[in-house]
């Protein structure tokens, strides 16, 4: 669990304490998807499609409980009044409605110099979160990047504002021209053996918002061109696509 190892590392840190204070945000619920994942593996007390996996998440932040404040929310669905937060790590921005509830939400409280650390912002399934980045990219500073893993840690240089927030919500689908400048700068912020990553995503981004037929089937030419069809991100990103019917870019 990413929220024990995060609460292991902050009791073993000197300058927190060894009662840190963990706020856990999820609606919880199982899905098709985790039922894929989880397909013969010994997870205990299996939820149907549907149900709640809390008492997965609890079993295994077992001994860290008393340090987690958890909070049950449908971020598809709504958001929320945070408090103020000077770490926000983020594994939950899995569609564009639940970036947009997460940012309204979390954004404008950040502290200047904190971080908004993305479990899965070097993942092909995650266009929208490169696209919010760009948007913020003058508040916004890279700060680390986890070595060959999909996670990426901006440090907050500039207060981020609630109207901004609200300006960066409900606009979707955006125009091809503007996720090509998106992913333009991203490359420009990573090594070059990230850009095979980033291209998936860029194309899986381009075909979410109904451009893949069009712009996003022309960066797939420009990637094959490249030799990226056999990256473990572009196989992934193709599988997944034909799987739940996207688009089939073969």
């Amino acid at each position: 669990s990413l929220s024990r190892a995060i609460l292991n590392g902050l009791k073993q840190n000197p300058n927190i304490g060894d009662s840190p204070t963990l706020d856990v945000y999820d609606r919880f619920q199982w899905t098709p998807v985790m039922e894929k994942w989880t397909d013969g593996l010994d997870i205990g007390r299996r939820p149907e499609v549907g149900g709640s996996y809390q008492h997965l998440f609890e079993h295994s932040v077992k001994g860290y409980l008393d340090n987690i404040n958890i909070h049950e929310i449908d971020f598809e669905a709504e958001s929320t009044n945070a408090p103020d937060t000077e770490v926000l790590i983020v594994d939950i921005m899995k569609s564009f409605k639940i970036t947009d509830n997460v940012g309204a939400s979390f954004f404008p409280k950040m502290m200047i110099g904190g971080h908004i650390i993305h479990q899965d912002y070097l993942h092909f399934g995650h266009g929208w979160i490169q696209l919010i980045t760009w948007r913020l990219r003058d508040h916004l500073k890279l700060s680390w990047i986890a070595g060959e893993a999909a996670m990426v840690d901006f440090e907050v240089t500039k207060k981020i504002s609630s109207e901004m927030c609200y300006s960066l919500k409900e606009i979707p689908p955006y125009s091809p021209d503007e996720v090509f400048e998106a992913f333009d700068w991203n490359r420009s912020l990573f090594p070059q053996r990230f850009e095979a990553i980033l291209s998936a995503a860029e194309i899986f981004l381009l075909a979410m918002c109904g451009y893949g037929e069009a712009a996003g089937r022309e960066k797939f030419e420009e990637a094959k061109s490249k030799g990226w069809l056999s990256h473990p991100a572009f196989v992934e990103m193709t599988d997944f696509c034909k799987t739940w019917n996207i688009i089939d870019l073969s």
